[in-house]
């Protein structure tokens, strides 16, 4: 009878925790999308791989949209996922009344982080959390063989939606095999460096499911930050005088961003012939100055500079604006959504400047961060000795995805407030899931007797 009403304590929190999680959808009266969402709608629906980024994630939007029924199956299974991850979590540093404080943490980032802003839209970015609250729980005891099954499939799942996982998860691996003396015992190192290897394959082997996209777009994609870090332009100078290559003719004429080399039909990029036209020379551009001192320094000193502005740079809504008739996303609804075109059409990001109105909230999040990593450092360095394994894992596996998730998009992509925002919320669920165990354990201390 404990049991049963366990379980049904457990599944109402976990509803009720998915439900929080979508707050900004339902506040936007629909899925959130960006320019990529079309994208990903298309690809699902069409059964082709796109130029720049491969099927999967669109594969899913399909299948939890039950087929086009409603997008809002696509943020519903979202939502359920992360909430069954986090109570997962929680349940593993607390395993007594582990619905309560789990619903508490998710009410908790519900309201004061960026989490809910991923679950609630049509994007892959939610899956980068979810990849690493995954790896928090391989590196734990399983509960069950049948949730362990499950989460291996979760975790290769969520690396194969992003081409910037592969190489993310594998260094997360690699810092995670380097620090395990910091939060594994000893006697667990040997299953531990099993765990690792494994992860580490699947992290490798997602890139099978995304190699065409890789192929058709990766020159294009690191050209395009050659740019923004200003490396590119400094090698045409050097060696357009010497190299017959068709981009010199536009080296003075080269827009000041990446997302404008790579998007806009007036780009150079696509006057001496587009992605595929460009591969040849692109790739030997970019080879040419990754191999060469002096630009790879350049390079180098760039993506540190973008580190530390990525690492600051975490706000929600980018990206959120409208999608008027005509526009892709829009397109892409009529296309395959055509019963919830009026919705889409009247929901809150289509009818109101919804970035401008985050500007609190983002202000608001800004130092709820600050307070977590404050709070983390004064944790770490007075509680870390007496600190359990499981949250130990769960602080160094949150943190180094923080860190690394900045470091990936500062030296392969360019600054953007989404990028930050898709991991930083680790942050403040590090620093919250440690405060309840630390408070659980202060009441389980015997008072002193005077």
């Amino acid at each position: 009878m404990k049991n049963n009403r366990s379980t049904i304590n457990y599944l109402v929190a976990l509803v009720a925790g998915s439900l929080l999680l979508l707050i900004p959808a339902l506040y936007n009266h629909y899925p959130l999308v960006d320019p990529d969402a079309g994208t990903y709608i298309a690809s699902g629906f069409k059964l082709e791989t796109p130029m720049d980024r491969p099927i999967t994630y669109g594969l899913l939007v399909r299948l939890f949209s039950l087929n086009g029924l409603s997008l809002w199956g696509v943020v519903v299974a979202q939502a359920l996922i992360v909430s069954a991850l986090i109570f997962s979590i929680v349940r593993a540093v607390k395993p007594v009344a582990y619905a309560k404080y789990g619903f508490i943490t998710v009410l908790f980032l519900s309201l004061y982080t960026s989490l809910p802003w991923l679950v609630g839209m049509i994007h892959p970015d939610i899956f980068t959390s979810v990849a690493c609250m995954c790896i928090v729980l391989l590196l734990l005891p399983p509960v069950s063989k049948l949730g362990r099954v499950c989460t291996w499939l979760l975790f290769f799942v969520a690396i194969a939606v992003h081409m910037s996982h592969p190489i993310l998860f594998v260094g997360v691996i690699v810092c995670l095999f380097l620090l395990k003396k910091i939060y594994a015992l000893p006697t667990a190192y040997k299953k531990l460096r099993t765990n690792l290897i494994v992860i580490a394959l699947l992290s490798i082997s997602a890139i099978a499911v995304m190699g065409s996209a890789l192929s058709k777009s990766k020159h294009v994609f690191l050209t395009g930050t050659l740019l923004e870090k200003g490396v590119l332009q400094v090698y045409l100078n050097d060696n357009c005088g010497t190299k017959d290559y068709k981009l010199c003719a536009y080296k003075d004429q080269l827009p000041k961003t990446s997302d404008e080399f790579v998007w806009l039909s007036s780009s150079p990029l696509y006057k001496i012939g587009d992605w595929h036209g460009t591969k040849q020379e692109f790739s030997a551009i970019d080879k040419d100055i990754l191999t060469t001192p002096k630009y790879l320094g350049l390079f180098l000193g760039a993506s540190v500079k973008q580190f530390r502005q990525q690492a600051l740079s975490f706000n929600i809504g980018t990206g959120t604006f409208q999608f008027p008739t005509g526009s892709n996303v829009n397109n892409q609804v009529v296309a395959y959504l055509p019963h919830e075109v009026e919705r889409f059409n009247s929901a809150t990001q289509n009818i109101e400047d919804l970035p401008a109105k985050l500007h609190l909230i983002n202000m608001i999040y800004t130092t709820i961060i600050a307070l977590s990593v404050a709070l983390l450092l004064l944790l770490i360095i007075s509680r870390w000795k007496n600190t359990g394994t499981v949250l130990r894992t769960l602080v160094v596996v949150g943190i180094t995805v923080v860190i690394l998730n900045c470091a990936d998009f500062a030296t392969l992509s360019v600054v953007v407030g989404r990028y930050g925002a898709k991991m930083i919320w680790m942050l403040p669920f590090c620093a919250l899931v440690w405060v309840m165990n630390l408070k659980s354990e202060m009441r389980k201390q015997p008072s002193l007797s005077h």
